[in-house]
């Protein structure tokens, strides 16, 4: 009975973090050279908060960078014209106010932010497949009922995975309701992890200039539980071998210290040093045989 309710619980309070984050290692980050994890978001200590008028300008600025080096890679690249790609994923605008302007947001980080939008947009081609299975004509009838439904399993699917990033609702209603999205089918996947993943390089620059971003990179919480945990067993399986060879050495010493005490009190002793002499066929007085 009690091992049917931890399932239960365990059902019913599921979150995949509480079973990865500790066996996946902690972060390097503190270990890397000060310039380079500077832009990856590490800081010995908080920042302070740039005045709100800087902030404005800054997170201006920095989405026409980012959505600007992406429209330029959809508009400009070789592989991505026969494909007829969009110069830009409606939805990537959205990601992009969420990463460059709500720093702190859970949603707006790194994980979320290209995790988040791949899994949507898979689910999403899924189930726009699915229905284009039926026709085409009677896909497009269905607009009314593939939309909702391929935005309620992206939701799903980012939730359990803890990769919740609200902009992926709109790439999955894009992915049923938008003819140039549609129509790149699985190419849809990698077009939009693609800039999702060059408006995180973009942010990882810009948004630590004056600022901090990202505030982490997997999982707020703690990572690496089990590492930690078997290296300080190790350290104190160790440390017990080595006290037991330090208290077996000291035991020794004290052993022949003992003895060595023992010779010499028999040295000083005369009668133990006269029935030595006998025992040996000497005379006690001369020491002749």
């Amino acid at each position: 009975m009690p091992k049917r309710t931890s399932i239960k619980q365990a059902a019913l309070n599921f979150d995949i973090d509480k079973s990865l984050n500790p066996y996946l290692p902690p972060s390097i980050l503190p270990r890397l050279p000060r310039p380079i994890s500077h832009f990856l978001g590490y800081r010995p200590s908080q920042p302070s908060d740039l005045p709100s008028t800087l902030v404005t300008l800054h997170s201006t600025a920095a989405i026409f960078i980012a959505l600007l080096c992406v429209s330029s890679i959809n508009k400009f690249s070789n592989a991505l014209i026969d494909i007829k790609a969009p110069p830009l994923i409606p939805s990537l605008g959205a990601g992009a106010a969420l990463n460059l302007c709500a720093l702190s947001n859970p949603t707006a980080q790194p994980r979320h932010t290209i995790l988040g939008q791949g899994i949507s947009a898979t689910v999403a081609t899924g189930i726009a497949k699915g229905f284009k299975a039926y026709g085409t004509t009677r896909a497009s009838e269905l607009e009314w009922l593939s939309a909702p439904l391929a935005c309620a399993a992206a939701v799903l699917a980012m939730r359990l995975t803890n990769t919740l990033h609200p902009p992926g609702g709109a790439t999955a209603v894009l992915a049923i309701t938008t003819t140039s999205v549609s129509q790149m089918g699985w190419w849809f996947v990698l077009v939009i992890m693609m800039g999702a993943t060059v408006m995180v390089g973009v942010g990882c620059v810009v948004n630590n200039i004056g600022r901090r971003w990202p505030l982490f990179w997997w999982s707020g919480e703690e990572m690496g539980g089990k590492w930690k945990k078997e290296g300080k067993d190790q350290g104190e399986s160790e440390g017990e071998e080595k006290g037991k060879e330090e208290s077996g050495s000291e035991s020794d010493d004290e052993e022949k210290k003992k003895v060595s005490e023992d010779l010499e009190k028999q040295e000083r002793d005369p009668e133990v040093a006269s029935e030595r002499t006998l025992a040996e066929g000497r005379c006690p007085c001369c020491g002749r045989s």
